[in-house]
């Protein structure tokens, strides 16, 4: 059973509920990726990317229920920013829809991140963070070598 303590909760559940506003405005940015990237075989790729997620975001939103919060839903004004972000890089082709979707994943991370390695952050919290950081390396190393081999 989970150690309580409603206000660290609270304070946690608020924070949670922060990256899975992201995560969702990731997630309508990779729709909006998928539907203007060219190469076939990226479209495929940022679409698995997006779908890696939801294990994460389902796992935070069932520790944000078990704690009484009420999970985030859709995302907010920031999921503008970042299909906002994927238009214009779409100016560049693929290259720079994948410089776009980098950005926004490292927003993701960085917000993880942050509430990984806060003082006072539940365990069981902590670990499920550090499973979606683990993740999420894999994703920054995706974005690395595909923009690499584009840059040959």
């Amino acid at each position: 059973m989970p150690e309580l303590n409603i206000e660290s909760d609270q304070r946690a559940v608020h924070e949670i509920n922060h990256i899975l506003h992201l995560a969702n405005d990731l997630s309508m940015a990779y729709a909006t990726a998928a539907r203007r990237i060219g190469d076939a075989t990226l479209r495929e790729e940022l679409l698995q990317l997006d779908h890696s997620h939801d294990r994460h975001r389902v796992e935070l939103g069932d520790w944000v229920r078990l704690h009484g919060g009420r999970e985030a839903g859709r995302g907010d004004w920031h999921g503008i920013v970042e299909r906002i972000r994927v238009v214009v890089g779409d100016l560049e082709g693929d290259e720079g829809i994948l410089r776009a979707m980098a950005t926004n994943e490292h927003e993701l991370r960085a917000a993880m991140r942050e509430a990984h390695e806060r003082p006072g952050m539940p365990r069981e919290l902590q670990a499920i963070l550090g499973r979606a950081l683990d993740h999420e390396q894999l994703h920054e190393l995706y974005y690395q070598r595909a923009l690499a081999s584009r840059a040959d």
